[in-house]
């Protein structure tokens, strides 16, 4: 199966600092009284990890739900913090053993909107990922993490002053080695949300 070929291991680092830094600097920017946006989306994920594909076949491509919380800073451009997951069954091969599997991705980083004609515009993020992975077969759970990136982009519709639309395409994906064996958390993605500002 895919984490159970895998031990433990965890690769910190100041990428997971400065995700913390931005996720305490929006409510402080918050309270300053910036714009504030929630974005709720519907994703369909594309998973990189060979080894994942190989135990979820039937799951090679899953949705992930996100919500993201951004702060407008001025001139098109913000900060926002994201949360993502999912889950997926499969079997072990050869022996057919029922398996379980979970991906949670926190990120955070900056944003750019810009307007094209009415209320018309395309939106951009980029930022860091710290993706967590777990896996339940064979009576036991392995459970392993990393830091990557996340970079999307799409065009949005502004229905009102504070609800919008937009589609989003991009990837969020971590890697980490273990045993001298990549792993792949997350994958590309492309999806549809709801923009709510305050």
């Amino acid at each position: 199966m895919s984490l159970r070929f895998f031990s433990m291991r965890c690769a910190y680092g100041n990428p997971l600092i400065i995700i913390i830094i931005i996720m305490l600097a929006i409510p402080s920017a918050a309270l300053s009284q910036q714009h504030i946006s929630i974005f709720l989306s519907g994703n369909i994920l594309f998973p990189s990890d060979e080894n994942f594909k190989l135990v979820y076949k039937e799951a090679n491509t899953v949705i992930l739900p996100e919500a993201k919380l951004s702060v407008n800073l001025g001139k098109g451009m913000s900060i926002w913090v994201g949360f993502g997951f999912f889950s997926a069954n499969g079997q072990t091969p050869i022996l057919f053993d029922p398996a379980h599997s979970s991906q949670k991705f926190i990120s955070s980083g900056i944003g750019y909107r810009i307007g094209l004609a009415g209320r018309l515009g395309m939106s951009f993020r980029a930022g860091l990922l710290y993706a967590l992975a777990e896996e339940s077969a064979m009576g036991e759970t392995v459970s392993t993490s990393g830091i990557g990136f996340v970079v999307s982009g799409g065009p949005y519709f502004d229905i009102s002053k504070n609800f919008g639309i937009e589609l989003e395409a991009g990837y969020s994906g971590a890697s980490t080695t273990v045993e001298d064996v990549a792993v792949k958390i997350g994958g590309f993605k492309a999806g549809l949300g709801l923009s709510i500002s305050f």
